[in-house]
Order: structure tokens, then C-alpha cells, then sequence
């Protein structure tokens, strides 16, 4: 992942390169979701599993990059402020940028929830109280659907998935592993 605010604080060379987004940008990202063909099936066994997540990862890596880019150029010195809050900030504005780049969209909200699971388990009481209080008010409003998540080696997913359906997967099942 890197260090925190890293994907907002992307060089103008690498904002340039940065391809389209696949991923929409929205808050309740189950509405969003890519229907899945008849016939989809879990992935058999370890190794396809293995090399769905790797091919996932890859592609979630590059969707954050994408993510990142457009808003830098969205939102520009926003953007910035928000990446300094998070990478220097005290931990209740830390805290509050997270919350903010959630909000922004679930889909690729992924690392902001990884930090603040990381304030969660600092060892001050009252750190983690706001931090897991955050992340209560981030699930339940953005991140969890109206059923349970299911992992990405239970996701029936077509033997050939398209980018965005493996993306859905993939962020379903960190999400559930969080």
C-alpha cells in the first residue's frame, strides 16, 4: 500500500499516465455491481484462486492509481490538503480526512479503511474509541450492503471475468477479511 495520503500525492508525470477508471464512483457500491453471467461458479481450487487474486490485485492497484489521479485533477489543492492531513496530522484529523476519502467513494476506499483499522489498534484507548467509532459510521454507511459479503473464492464469477466483475470480487472479499 504505502505511506499514508500516498495516492493523492501522485507526480504530474504519473496523474498523465494514469488510465480511465473502471471502478464507478459511489457510496453504496452494491448498486453498482456488474451482473454475473449464468453459469458462474466459486474458482475451483487454490491455485485459480491464487491467480485470480494476483490478477486482482494488480488490477486494484491500478484502479487506485487511476482513482488518485482523477482527483488530484478533480479537487487538485483539496487533494493535497487532505493527503498532508493524512500523513501529518493529529490523529483526529487523521481520522476525519480518512473518513472524507471513504465518503468520497466505497469502491476505492479500501486503503483509507486499512489506516483507520491501523488507529483502531494503536494502544491509546481514547485513539482507538474515535478510530473504531469512524469505522462504524464508514461501514455502516458506505461499506456494508443489505446481505453478507462473501470472500473472493465464494464469488461466482463467469470462468472468464471481466476486469470490473474480478475488481467487485476482489473488493468485496477485503473488505470482508477487514
Amino acid at each position: 500500500p504505502g505511506p499514508p495520503g500516498a495516492a493523492l500525492s501522485l507526480s504530474a508525470e504519473a496523474i498523465s499516465r494514469a488510465g480511465p477508471m473502471v471502478m464507478p464512483v459511489t457510496a453504496a457500491w452494491w448498486d453498482e455491481l456488474e451482473p454475473v453471467q449464468s453459469g458462474a461458479r466459486p474458482a475451483a481450487g487454490p491455485s485459480e484462486v491464487s491467480e485470480l487474486r494476483s490478477r486482482a490485485e494488480a488490477l486494484y492497484e491500478r484502479e487506485q492509481a487511476s482513482f488518485a489521479a482523477s482527483q488530484a485533477k478533480k479537487h487538485g489543492s483539496d487533494a493535497k490538503f487532505v493527503a498532508k492531513l493524512i500523513a501529518s496530522g493529529t490523529i483526529r484529523d487523521r481520522i476525519a480526512a480518512l473518513q472524507v476519502q471513504v465518503q468520497e467513494s466505497a469502491f476505492h476506499a479500501l486503503p483509507s479503511v486499512r489506516q483507520l483499522v491501523g488507529l483502531a489498534q494503536r494502544p491509546r484507548p481514547e485513539l482507538k474509541l474515535k478510530a473504531v467509532e469512524a469505522l462504524l459510521a464508514v461501514f455502516l454507511r458506505q461499506l456494508l450492503p443489505q446481505r453478507p459479503l462473501t470472500p473472493l473464492d465464494r464469488q461466482p464469477l463467469p470462468a472468464r471475468p471481466t476486469d470490473r466483475q474480478l475488481m467487485q470480487a476482489y473488493f468485496e472479499g477485503e473488505l470482508k477479511a477487514l
